[in-house]
């Protein structure tokens, strides 16, 4: 019961906090089984203010793009991994990581970084690939996590 209502919880933040997203998308992205990359970079683009809402994840992706390094990924046609996903979310805000992801900017220690802060559970496989709650989960807490750290030391 308890866990139910955490995710309802959850699952109403992130429906206030989703920005101007489409419930249809949004929807689409919670039942997903896995997610590409360009159904991440809809939500990343939307997030950075570079698409629109009546952007295709297509477009996202190109918007998206001209901002942030994709080459680091490996798989961008099919589903992602949980280390891509990590890799994609450290990208887009910021989360500078330790003194491996910033020498190496490799995907495998973008997810050990998000493994650290405790955004990603400790189980998870890196090679999982990885559902659009998740996904939408990672997001939200790599958000809040550049909104209380990296504003804070810009601000410093």
């Amino acid at each position: 019961m308890k866990k139910n209502v955490c995710i309802a919880l959850f699952l109403s933040f992130l429906c206030f906090g989703a920005f101007s997203q489409s419930a249809d998308k949004l929807t689409e992205m919670l039942n997903a089984q896995t997610v590409t990359i360009e159904q991440l970079s809809y939500f990343a683009a939307n997030y950075l203010n570079l698409a629109g809402e009546t952007a295709t994840a297509e477009e996202a992706l190109s918007a998206l793009k001209e901002h942030i390094d994709f080459s680091r990924i490996q798989n961008t046609t099919s589903a992602l991994s949980a280390k891509d996903c990590a890799y994609l979310c450290c990208q887009v805000w910021g989360i500078r990581g330790g003194i491996m992801f910033r020498t190496t900017k490799l995907p495998r220690y973008a997810f050990r970084e998000l493994k650290a802060l405790e955004i990603i559970p400790a189980s998870t496989d890196p090679y999982t690939k990885i559902s659009g709650r998740d996904a939408l989960y990672i997001m939200t807490k790599c958000a809040q996590y550049a909104e209380n750290n990296i504003t804070g030391e810009k601000e410093q």
